[in-house]
C-alpha cells in the first residue's frame, strides 16, 4: 500500500452554542472491506434517506452526487483497474482506495470518509498529456450520521480527501498536479466547491479528451496544477 507523504492527522469539529470544541485526530488508512462494509450498512442508507441526486429546480442542500452509490463496487474497480494497469500499453499507474476514519470506543475505526484515487494518471489537461494525480470517487459522511452516533460534525473532510490524493501523488513522485470530475447528480454546489471554495481550475467544454476513455463534457472536470495543489494543502499544514 502507498505510504502517504504528509497526511493530514487532525480536523476541526463544529461545537454547538457557541462552544468550542477540540480537533479530532483522523488517520488516511488503506480502505478494507470493514470500512466499505461500514459504510454500506450505517452510512450510505443516511445519505439515500436523506439526500437526492440532483435536479433542475432541486434546492441545493438537498442534493448528493453519492446517493445510491455503492463503495463495495468503487472498491472492486481499484482491484479491476490494478489488474489491467501493468499490461502491455497501459500508461497509467496503479489505484488506491483510502478511507478517513476517525477511532470509536476501543481501536474501533469508522470512516468519516472514502476516496478512490489513480495517483499516476495519464491525462490530458490544457493540451498537456502526462501523468497527473486523478481523483476518482471521493464522499464525506452527511451532518446526520454525527447526529446519530452523538459526535460533533467533524469539519473539512471533503477537502482532507483532495488533500489525501494530492498527497498520494506526490508519494508517487508527481508534482502534485490534481484531476477530478464534478458529478452532475451533485447540482450546481459541486462545481462551486471545487471552483469557488478549494480553487480548482475548471476545464473548457470542447477541450481534448481528458484520456482515452474519458472523452466529452471537459467542462465536468477540474484542475489543480502543482502551485494550486500547493497552495491548497498549505490550509491543513499544521494539521499534518
Amino acid at each position: 500500500m502507498l505510504t502517504l507523504h504528509q497526511p493530514i492527522r487532525q480536523l476541526p469539529c463544529k461545537g454547538s452554542g457557541g462552544v468550542p470544541v477540540p480537533d479530532i485526530v483522523v488517520e488516511a488508512k488503506a480502505m478494507t472491506v470493514s470500512h466499505v462494509n461500514t459504510w454500506h450498512s450505517v452510512i450510505q442508507p443516511i445519505v439515500d434517506s436523506h439526500y437526492q441526486r440532483w435536479s433542475p429546480g432541486q434546492a441545493d442542500a438537498s442534493t448528493r452526487a453519492d446517493v445510491g452509490w455503492d463503495w463495495a463496487h468503487m472498491h472492486a474497480l481499484v482491484m479491476l483497474h490494478n489488474a489491467g494497469y501493468a499490461l502491455p500499453g497501459g500508461q497509467s499507474g496503479p489505484a488506491y482506495g483510502f478511507a478517513l476514519v476517525i477511532h470509536g470506543d476501543g481501536a474501533e475505526e469508522v470512516p468519516i470518509g472514502m476516496l478512490t484515487v489513480v495517483p499516476l494518471f495519464n491525462s490530458t489537461v490544457f493540451g498537456q498529456t502526462r501523468q497527473r494525480t486523478f481523483a476518482w470517487f471521493l464522499a464525506d459522511a452527511p451532518g446526520e450520521f454525527y447526529a446519530a452516533i452523538g459526535l460533533p460534525p467533524v469539519l473539512a473532510v471533503a477537502k482532507a480527501l483532495l488533500d489525501t490524493a494530492i498527497q498520494s501523488g506526490l508519494a508517487s513522485a508527481t508534482d502534485g498536479s490534481l484531476l477530478l470530475h464534478a458529478d452532475p447528480a451533485g447540482g450546481p454546489k459541486l462545481p462551486a466547491f471545487y471552483g469557488s471554495r478549494c480553487g480548482m481550475q475548471q476545464l473548457n467544454a470542447g477541450d481534448p479528451a481528458v484520456s482515452l476513455l474519458r472523452r466529452g463534457h471537459t467542462d465536468e472536470y477540474f484542475h489543480f496544477d502543482e502551485a494550486g495543489a500547493t497552495r491548497f494543502c498549505q490550509q491543513f499544514d499544521n494539521r499534518r
